[in-house]
C-alpha cells in the first residue's frame, strides 16, 4: 500500500491507498491518518460511529487528491505537499482514533 505524507497548517497526515476498493466505480480507496509526536504516533481519522474515514478515486493520485481535499477542511491549507511517507527508523505506535464530529 502506498503511503503518503501531507503536511496542513494545523496537522500532519499519512494518506495510504489501498487499491481493492469496494466501490465498483473507483479503484483505489484511501485511508487517513494524524501524525502526532514526531512521528511516534498515528491516530486513525474516523467518524462519529468509529467507521474509518475513506475516500476513494480512479488512480491513486485522485485518492490522494481527493484525501488531501477533505483533510484541508479540518486541517487548514496545505504547508507540504503530498511526498512519499518519511521514515522515522520505527513504525509509529497506533493512538486513539481523531474523531471527525462535523462530518456533512
Amino acid at each position: 500500500m502506498p503511503c503518503f505524507e501531507v503536511a496542513f497548517a494545523h496537522g500532519l497526515c499519512w494518506i495510504e491507498v489501498d487499491p481493492h476498493a469496494r466501490d465498483l466505480d473507483a479503484a483505489f480507496l484511501a485511508r487517513m491518518w494524524l501524525i502526532e509526536d514526531d512521528g511516534r504516533a498515528r491516530r486513525p481519522l474516523v467518524a462519529a460511529d468509529g467507521a474509518p474515514l475513506e475516500v476513494h478515486g480512479s488512480t491513486v493520485l485522485r485518492a490522494v487528491g481527493s484525501a488531501t481535499t477533505f483533510l484541508e477542511r479540518r486541517f487548514g491549507p496545505l504547508s507540504e505537499y503530498a511526498h512519499i511517507c518519511e521514515d522515522f527508523g520505527r513504525p509509529p505506535q497506533q493512538g486513539l482514533p481523531f474523531v471527525f464530529h462535523d462530518l456533512p
